[in-house]
């Protein structure tokens, strides 16, 4: 008699055993990573800590994906080169309002031009690090396998799409019309900009029928928002926490600086859950090839 259920294949077990070695090794990467950043930055006070960071809560994501059986994001060198170009570009944009235009974040140790290059290539790296532990995160929460759910991931009607640019466009340009006209911009200015340019990306992602936050929030399924608000949690923390001790950058002319969370003003930990998830996946859902549109983002894997 034939038994069944037990495989025989030597090649699977060789196969697990370099799954969990590749894990191993991503997750170990990541977290030295991070040791030496926070060790040399507090020892040290240098900005170039900073570039390294988002690398490290990477590399520690992905291991632990791929500790739980899903392929990471360093194994798809397209996806991950296209995110550190999104990220560095959305990045320039976002520093042009927040330190140029509205004034809330002062680069107090950014002096020279190549260090605000070695800034950008940090603001590139953010993306990975925002979409692998928001994974990791999905995955926490017990995305799969719930009764009741939605089993194919949420768009936006088309329909829609001309409303959400109508509205997106004067958001997004708020600021900068109020500093060429009014000479003056409020530092809260960024919140709306910051929807503007999130709608926009809803806007493309509607218009090219692809899964979206907004299309998950109209079908009353809160999952993408609470993985955002999950994995931001660590990653501001260990981030501005770090930045505050070595006095890297100030936050100003804004609201919720005060009360503080492990010295890191409210402020900050909404705008990594509205500013690097929301945002940065949004842009990166509309922006990404249709090679890539398969990458899981709202939907289940």
């Amino acid at each position: 008699m034939a038994v069944t259920g037990v495989s025989h294949n030597p090649c699977g077990g060789e196969g697990r055993r370099s799954r969990l070695r590749v894990a191993v090794a991503l997750l170990a990467s990541g977290l030295l990573i991070l040791a030496a950043v926070w060790a040399v930055g507090l020892a040290t006070g240098s900005f170039l800590v900073h570039v390294a960071y988002p690398l490290g809560f990477w590399l520690a994501s992905d291991g632990l994906l791929a500790l739980v059986g899903f392929r990471p994001l360093v194994r798809r060198a397209g996806a991950a080169a296209q995110m550190i170009g999104v990220g560095a570009g959305l990045g320039l944009v976002l520093d042009f309002h927040m330190v140029g235009l509205a004034g809330i974040l002062d680069l107090t140790t950014v002096t020279t031009p190549w260090l605000a290059l070695a800034m950008y290539v940090g603001w590139g790296l953010s993306l990975p690090a925002v979409y692998s532990s928001y994974r990791l995160a999905r995955h926490a929460l017990g995305w799969r396998g719930q009764a009741g759910r939605p089993a194919e991931p949420a768009r936006v009607p088309p329909a829609l799409a001309p409303a959400l640019a109508l509205v997106g466009l004067p958001l997004a340009e708020l600021a900068l019309f109020f500093s060429l006209w009014v000479k003056a911009v409020p530092g809260w200015f960024v919140a709306p900009v910051f929807a503007g340019l999130w709608l926009l990306a809803e806007h493309v992602q509607a218009r090219r029928r692809r899964p979206s936050l907004l299309g998950a929030l109209l079908a009353r399924d809160l999952r993408p928002l609470l993985a955002m608000a999950l994995a931001s949690a660590p990653f501001a923390l260990l981030w501005e926490g770090l930045a505050a001790l070595m006095g890297s950058w100030r936050y100003l002319n804004i609201f919720w600086l005060e009360p503080r969370l492990a010295g890191v003003p409210l402020v900050a930990y909404f705008g990594y859950l509205c500013g690097y998830y929301a945002l940065f996946l949004a842009v990166y859902g509309a922006a990404r090839s249709e090679g890539e549109a398969e990458l899981p983002l709202y939907g289940p894997e």
